[in-house]
């Protein structure tokens, strides 16, 4: 196991000298649906700084997760909260729906902002989970720019659902 980490390590490791203010980064090939999409932004949390923002690029022709579509009832939020959801009966027939919202709402409602430009996420949807949205990858960028200062540092990902920013130790 530990050779396999460090093989994988190897293979989609990207090597960050620090965490940055906003990350830009994008879903493909993984972008079919938010479910596959969230990926990415698993990958962003590793290199955005707590109160950061993420912007998330991704396309989700078949919107948020078709197999799993009590998610869109509720908004990403973190783990108590989706446990109190789940011990009140809510989720109870979708266990693995309640941990999705609850993984990536540790990360959108409690580590950084997110921004979504998606064509196939209508704002409204988008709104409902919790993200703030934009039309393109630069009016994300602006809005971003609006939550932390022009002075805020960026990071830009390609095929964010294949690779695992790693934050280099200072020396």
């Amino acid at each position: 196991f530990r050779q396999g980490c460090k093989v994988s390590l190897q293979i989609y490791g990207v090597r960050i000298p620090t965490k940055s203010d906003i990350v830009v980064i994008d879903s493909y090939p993984c972008d079919t649906d938010f479910w596959v999409a969230a990926k990415a932004i698993f990958a962003a949390s590793l290199a955005v700084r707590e109160g950061g923002v993420i912007i998330l690029v991704t396309t989700c022709p078949e919107g948020i997760a078709p197999e799993h579509p009590e998610i869109l009832n509720h908004c990403f939020m973190p783990f108590v909260d989706v446990e109190c959801l789940v011990n009140q009966g809510h989720l109870r027939n979708d266990r693995i729906g309640a941990a999705f919202l609850a993984l990536v709402g540790n990360i959108t409602a409690v580590k950084a902002k997110c921004i979504l430009v998606s064509t196939g996420i209508t704002p409204n949807v988008a709104e409902k989970l919790g993200f703030m949205t934009a039309e393109t990858p630069q009016a994300g960028l602006s809005k971003a720019y609006e939550l932390l200062g022009k002075d805020a540092k960026i990071m830009v990902f390609r095929h964010g659902s294949e690779i695992m920013p790693v934050v280099e130790p200072e020396t």
